[in-house]
């Protein structure tokens, strides 16, 4: 019965089935993500909070209900020219993996050709004379992927190209957190300015009352030069303000990939304290952080090549095939009796490449150990970043509040002093001391603020920002 099926199918279609069977099989090692070791908990997650075992989604820039920062975020998202470039990235990644999926197909192509020859007459081995082909051949080439090693370079290039896509994802993070901390920045600023403007517009005050009691006689020129100074210092110190919220603006407008004369925001002091930004598990990390899954993506790659250059010790069978018409005349080119083919088997067994498969195969490993150590490294930094972040957000909390005792302290002081230098009992450089130390709590008071907005959008972004689920597929 064996030997009847055997005669029954031609020895070509033995060998197809047969280098059919052999091309399940595939060598080098299958990929599975490292499992790592995270805590349960960050040493500095909020008290009384539950963190969160999932990531964020939707957008988070909306958890701050600012639509002036909602709508410099959209623009940038749409207009930012490093954004456009990495789509670009991503397209190309994608046509190398289609490249790559490409050899899993036969090559087929159409190759008429046309040849005109002139023999010699004197030559023995014939007659000679002038002799004219047509041809019109269909030729097909095929490899038969029997380790592997197409599947497994395509299988690098889907992983290669999902890094891709995850380093734009990185992009865009880096993107919207950049906005949001150049425009609390330059909020901060405003707030800073109004302090700044107040106090100058009271030192003004200040110094035409002591113009007139030096005028009077009641007091000597010394505390009127003396509030002048200190009114000067403040007139510069706004301007160094000013300038340093100019150039944020410039900032966020380059974000936004346009001129900066094309962007104006108004001035808008923060006042409320920042939201509170809900923490996550470690664990959430590894899947929430673009740039952990990028790492991860280039792992799988690696682990692929590794793959490629294991194949390299195996055979390699492939197939080519022609069937066309010849002759030499153009007239009978397509007659039946011009019908040609021929079925050309090959394979390739290496013997002795001078040592270089096992270097490659050697280098491929060292690779996917490096990119595993990064991988590693990448997992730490993310704890990291989220610890400082946590502690930031609790310890500037704190701060703020011993620093408005400081400001209701300092204002006592001052009203104070004022009235003792009014009754004559101590001199103008004590008002000027109290008044420069009020002066210095509200500013810090207003920085504060904004360091908190911005270790609230230092979480966002060491949390991973939003993160949402993509298809597997990535290339079309």
């Amino acid at each position: 019965m064996i030997r009847v099926f055997r005669r029954s199918i031609p020895p070509l279609l033995q060998a197809i089935f047969v280098a059919s069977i052999l091309a399940a099989c595939m060598v080098g090692p299958d990929y599975t993500t490292p499992q790592v070791e995270t805590p349960d908990d960050f040493k500095h997650a909020p008290e009384g909070g539950e963190p969160r075992a999932d990531p964020l989604t939707g957008n988070w820039w909306l958890l701050f209900e600012d639509p002036v920062l909602s709508r410099l975020i959209e623009d940038a998202m749409a207009g930012n020219f490093d954004l456009a470039a990495s789509a670009q990235r991503i397209e190309q990644a994608r046509s190398v993996a289609r490249i790559r999926r490409a050899d899993f197909f036969p090559f087929v192509s159409v190759d008429p050709s046309f040849n005109k020859t002139g023999l010699s007459k004197t030559l023995e081995t014939g007659t000679g004379g002038t002799f004219t082909t047509w041809g019109v051949p269909l030729d097909v080439a095929y490899e038969f992927d029997v380790f592997g090693r197409i599947r497994r370079g395509y299988e690098a290039s889907v992983a290669e190209t999902e890094a891709v896509i995850e380093d734009d994802a990185s992009l865009r993070l880096v993107l919207q957190t950049e906005i949001a901390l150049n425009y609390f920045s330059l909020r901060a600023f405003d707030d800073d300015i109004r302090i700044v403007t107040r106090t100058i517009e009271v030192r003004r005050e200040s110094i035409k009352i002591l113009k007139n009691r030096y005028r009077l006689g009641v007091i000597s020129r010394l505390p009127v030069a003396q509030a002048e100074a200190e009114l000067q210092s403040t007139e510069a110190l706004r301007y160094s303000l000013s300038r340093n919220r100019a150039r944020l603006e410039n900032a966020i407008a380059v974000l936004m990939g346009k001129a900066p004369s094309e962007v104006s925001l108004a001035p808008d002091p923060l006042e409320d304290a920042p939201p509170a930004i809900p923490s996550v598990l470690p664990s959430v990390l590894l899947t929430s952080r673009p740039d952990i899954r990028r790492v991860e993506r280039q792992m799988a790659a690696a682990n692929a090549r590794v793959g490629v250059a294991t194949a390299a010790f195996y055979p390699q069978v492939s197939i080519s095939a022609d069937v066309g018409y010849a002759s030499g005349s153009f007239s009978n080119l397509f007659d039946v009796k011009s019908f040609t083919w021929g079925i050309f088997p090959n394979i390739h067994i290496p013997v002795f490449e001078g040592g270089r498969n096992t270097a490659e195969l050697n280098r491929a490993r060292a690779r996917y150990a490096e990119v595993y150590a990064l991988y590693r490294q990448s997992i730490v930094q993310a704890f990291g970043e989220v610890e400082d972040a946590l502690v930031s957000a609790a310890l500037l909390e704190k701060q703020q509040t011993a620093n408005q005792e400081a400001v209701q302290s300092s204002e006592e002081a001052y009203r104070l002093s004022r009235k003792q230098f009014e009754g004559g009992l101590i001199n103008y450089l004590s008002v000027l001391d109290s008044e420069r130390t009020l002066l210095d709590n509200l500013r810090l008071s207003s920085q504060l603020r904004g360091q908190r907005y911005l270790s609230a959008v230092a979480l966002v972004k060491a949390i991973g920002g939003t993160w949402e689920a993509r298809p597997a597929a990535v290339v079309e």
